[in-house]
């Protein structure tokens, strides 16, 4: 028993984190056995002072027999350990959550907006199914992320968007419900703030002309009910040539639509144009089925538009529709619908992600957020402390918005090799499949099961990426071994990933710093022998492109290995972040014992650097 103490306090970081294994999908329940530290504290003192005589009895087994044992004792204290072991109890949490923060300018006068969308997505999940407007009209800036909050009408409704981007990007597979056959307008749609809202996993919005559009999602589909104001006037465009960086939709030759026989579904492929410096657009497949009958004489597809009309009643002037998006091909996004939305409840698929959503958020419970305790606070401090959750519990949720998922349901995923630099568009690639990259952990055989993108590593190995790693390190895990599996596919550690492309928005290697943050702060399950090979390559290569990308010029790169700092582009920037990636190589090759022997040497030249940053 000499052993209790550790336990105890072992479960009690577990309670501070509100639950081990806080990053498995499923809810953590269990009794509240402590209601103050000190309560928790008192138990552990009493069963220290109680450890002396359980090591006498180890010591001395004939005497143990001799005693007269207390089995309640004995069961009463098991009982105390089995409830610590899963002492979370989740409370309600996304209420505190409000997603259109970050979506306008800032009031703090940064001058700048978190071009983050309030559409519905689920933690890390592949589709987020959201609203699009005009926002600044450039490629960048404001609205980035596909939305505006300022702005008084809706463009259309997307499937993709990124998490905070300064550059527009994504925004595939764009529908719009409409009172009459025309075409998608950029001009958008009027509608006024108090008829819309949001919360985690659900979005929802009232058009002046009387159209009601909800929307919620799962990890590869989105769902919408679509509320008509009229039966006749029930329209639906599916347009697959527009996208957030493409809003006018000059992508007819790159993309496709058609209807399906059975008159009540719809599949095609959209196209998401490059990111930032990015070289290549890229497709998005998708399937989309009703719940209501077209009506053919109105209902057509051509040049990558559909134009729909629904064969309602005055009784029922609702649809719901269902898509499924895939990076690999239609058959695909339609196996991932019939895989996780197989039913037509729309309530239930929103009930689902709210629910999947709390989870998550109850990895971290601030006591203020249960039920009651705002109101023990001095009135004066209520609102401050509604506030200040409001604050947390939003940033908070952003944290599981990206990166996110990038494969379909039986593993598939579009390659990042290309082999061809010189093709254009969107160039022809391999179908890869997670079953393909096998790795040995702790000498045992390994793999990985989901394959991630949106990793926008430069605005994330400060901190985000360190605490997706704490909070969910299996999730974790499996992005870095993303990371490699790139690696192998396009010849180094991509810079920053979007789909299935790899593109270079800030000087410097930052992978290195995502993976040494990650697998310092609890992700260790990615195949740690190429992952050190790349990490090598990055820092000792001159010429180390990722496709064609590369975190600095091959002449920087030589100066950088011959004279320690950057002689060319933004020179004392893009040397500290060279440094830092250094620094995390050298930490990462440290970490790994099997071969921290034979990279001493490499290691202590990573360091050395460091010196540098006083003359910069």
């Amino acid at each position: 028993m000499i052993f209790k103490k550790t336990l105890f306090m072992g479960l009690l970081g577990c309670t501070i984190l509100a639950g081990c294994n806080g990053s498995d999908n499923a809810n953590n329940t269990g009794d509240d056995t402590f209601s103050t530290f000190a309560d928790l504290n008192a138990q552990i003192d009493q069963l220290d002072a109680g450890s002396k005589a359980d090591q006498a009895r180890v010591v001395e087994p004939d005497k143990l027999l001799e005693e007269e044992h207390t089995d309640s004792t004995e069961a009463a204290v098991d009982a105390e350990i089995e409830a610590l072991k899963d002492p979370r109890v989740d409370v309600a949490l996304t209420q505190f959550v409000n997603l259109f923060v970050g979506t306008s300018i800032t009031e703090t006068g940064g001058g700048h907006s978190g071009n983050v969308n309030p559409g519905a997505q689920t933690p890390f999940g592949m589709v987020s199914f959201g609203p699009d407007t005009v926002g600044s009209g450039q490629g960048w800036g404001y609205g980035s992320g596909g939305y505006y909050y300022t702005d008084n009408s809706i463009q259309y409704f997307s499937m993709t968007h990124l998490n905070g981007p300064g550059c527009r990007g994504q925004g595939a597979v764009v529908l719009l419900p409409k009172d009459s056959s025309a075409g998608i307008s950029t001009s958008g749609v009027a509608y006024s703030k108090s008829d819309q809202s949001a919360e985690p996993g659900y979005y929802k919005v009232k058009f002046g002309n009387g159209i009601v559009s909800e929307l919620t999602a799962t990890t590869r589909t989105g769902m919408a009910r679509l509320t008509y104001a009229d039966k006749d006037k029930s329209f639906l465009v599916i347009d697959s040539t527009r996208n957030n960086g493409d809003k006018g939709g000059s992508n007819a030759s790159l993309s496709s639509i058609q209807l399906g026989a059975d008159n009540q579904s719809v599949s095609g492929q959209s196209v998401a144009n490059a990111f930032c410096s990015g070289h290549w657009k890229q497709p998005v497949y998708f399937h989309a089925v009703f719940d209501k009958k077209l009506k053919t004489a109105s209902s057509s597809a051509k040049s990558g538009v559909a134009t729909l009309q629904f064969d309602l009643t005055d009784a029922d002037r609702s649809v719901q529709l269902k898509i499924g998006i895939s990076s690999v091909s239609a058959a695909n996004a339609k196996l991932n619908l019939e895989a996780e939305n197989k039913d037509w409840s729309f309530d239930a698929i929103k009930t689902r992600s709210s629910k999947d959503w709390n989870s998550r958020l109850n990895t971290i419970q601030v006591d203020l957020a249960k039920p009651g305790e705002v109101e023990k606070l001095p009135s004066a401090q209520q609102d401050a402390a509604k506030t200040n959750l409001k604050k947390f519990y939003t940033a908070y949720y952003r944290v599981y918005s990206g990166p996110t998922v990038y494969i379909d349901v039986n593993g598939d995923y579009r390659s990042m090799k290309q082999t061809d630099l010189d093709q254009a568009d969107i160039p022809t690639r391999a179908t890869v499949n997670v079953s393909n990259y096998k790795f040995k952990l702790d000498g045992k055989d390994a793999g990985y099961k989901t394959h991630y993108s949106g990793l926008s590593m430069w605005d994330t190995y400060r901190s985000q990426a360190q605490l997706v790693a704490l909070i969910a390190p299996d999730e974790a895990s499996e992005m870095m071994q993303s990371l490699v599996a790139d690696a192998q596919q396009c010849g180094a550690l991509p810079h920053w990933v979007d789909g299935s492309e790899d593109t270079t928005p800030m000087n410097g290697d930052h992978a290195p710093n995502v993976i040494a943050g990650s697998y310092a702060f609890g992700a260790r399950k990615f195949d740690l022998e190429n992952a050190r090979k790349y990490m090598r390559e990055s820092a000792f290569e001159t010429d180390n492109p990722c496709n064609d990308k590369r975190g600095v010029s091959v002449a920087d790169m030589t100066a950088y290995l011959t004279l320690g700092y950057i002689v060319e582009a933004h020179k004392g920037s893009t040397t500290l972040e060279m440094i830092t990636s250094d620094r995390s190589i050298g930490a990462f090759l440290s970490a790994l014992p099997a071969t921290k022997g034979a990279d001493q040497s490499d290691i202590a030249s990573l360091y050395t650097g460091e010196e540098l940053e006083q003359y910069i």
